[in-house]
This record gives structure tokens, sequence and C-alpha cells, in this order.
């Protein structure tokens, strides 16, 4: 989806699960426009992050794989895509 970028209100948690190595992702996002969806996204830098979903409706996701075996952090940002715009979440660090 191409459009309007911004930065938006998005609120974005996450609780790591170090027995299952996995991080539960939460967020909250309100808008009365057409909200078509939600990509969550994943780096081990900040400025290299890749979707890990498609578009999804839910306003949770268990990332599962993303914590095996790499460095001692993960970024996550969730983007909203509402209309022509691309809603951002804040880019949040996860220590593992």
């Amino acid at each position: 989806v191409k459009g309007v970028q911004e930065v938006g209100n998005i609120s974005l948690k996450i609780k790591h699960n170090k027995r299952r190595k996995q991080n539960a992702l939460r967020w909250e996002y309100e808008t009365d426009a057409q909200l078509l969806g939600y990509v969550v996204f994943r780096g081990e830098q900040e400025s290299r992050l890749q979707p890990i979903t498609g578009v999804i409706k839910s306003k949770n996701f268990t990332d599962k794989k993303g914590t095996s075996g790499v460095t001692q952090e993960l970024y996550y940002q969730i983007r909203a895509y509402v209309g022509s715009k691309v809603v951002y979440s804040s880019v949040i660090k996860q220590k593992l």
C-alpha cells in the first residue's frame, strides 16, 4: 500500500517469555478511517526492519521465531494501513 506515511499514536507493548523464547506484542490504535490492517516489522538493527507478518486485523502477535539464536536485542514496529496512509508506531527495543 503506497500513500502518505506518518508517525501515529500506535501504542506498542512487548512481553518477553524467556522460557518459551518468544515475544508477545500487543498494541492499541484508534481510528475513524477505514483500517485495512497491521503489519509487524522486526529487525536485529533499528535501521533494518523487515515485515514478519502479512496484513493482519488483530492487535496482538506472538513472535515465536524471533528470539532463537539472535543478538541480545530485537527491534519491533507496527504499521497500520489506513485508507491511503501508513501510520508507524515508534520502534521498540526488546532485550532478550
